[in-house]
């Protein structure tokens, strides 16, 4: 009996020692400030390829010819496509810049994303 509450207490008192700062923490890696030079060939390229999803945890990106949304940030933002070239991306809404990003050379996709507090968060978005 003694050795069944012995073995029920820790268990019980077990979860407290796997905290998440125990565990090793790895520096997540932002894209370069400024954002680099697009690494892609502008004539090879069909403007097509921005078009469609992007997510960098928990923001996901949708981009259509003229249109774009933005889910997963403060709220639910959309506006107008002011620029789509071959090897970046440009959207804006009434308020100014949203997102800019550039092509990397692994297809991910460097960004600039500015909140609606102003504040610009850099990101690498991915397909999903």
């Amino acid at each position: 009996m003694i050795k069944f509450l012995l073995v029920l207490a820790l268990l019980i008192v077990s979860p407290a020692f796997a905290d998440d700062d125990n565990l090793p923490q790895f520096p997540k890696i932002a894209p370069p400030d400024p954002l680099p030079d697009a690494a892609c060939d502008s004539v090879a390229q069909p403007l097509e390829w921005g078009l469609g999803d992007w997510v960098a945890a928990p923001i996901k990106v949708h981009v259509e010819k003229s249109s774009w949304t933005i889910t997963g940030g403060d709220k639910p933002r959309s506006g107008t496509v002011v620029q789509a070239e071959p090897c970046g991306i440009d959207l804006s809404s009434e308020q100014g810049p949203v997102f800019a990003g550039v092509r990397a050379e692994d297809g991910h996709l460097f960004a600039a994303l500015w909140r609606e507090d102003g504040k610009v968060r850099r990101m690498n978005f991915k397909r999903p």
